[in-house]
């Protein structure tokens, strides 16, 4: 499964038209602000973002029939982590 996880996330990661653009942006935008006024809001040392999590975002945009998934870590330091997903069963590209 981790072959396959990696390998849909990649092929997400490699398109380079964005559905939803404006709307995209908006929210990694609100995300930034949220993160300059609260910070990562952790003591520790916090993962980075992991397949699994790509895999769970994937799943859930298959699941639930949406075309553009985002995948926020806010506990990533200095800056958020941040990546664009698409359903490509969806896609419109």
């Amino acid at each position: 499964m981790g072959e396959e996880t990696t390998k849909y996330a990649k092929h997400a990661k490699m398109k380079t038209q964005i559905v939803f653009k404006e709307e995209s942006y908006k929210i990694i935008g609100v995300c930034f602000e949220v993160y300059k006024e609260k910070g990562n809001g952790f003591l520790e040392s916090v993962k980075l973002l992991a397949d699994q999590d790509r895999a769970q975002v994937i799943n859930y945009l298959r699941a639930m029939g949406k075309q553009l998934g985002l995948l926020v870590n806010f506990g990533h330091y200095p800056k958020i982590e941040h990546e664009l997903f698409i359903n490509q069963s969806l896609s419109r590209f």
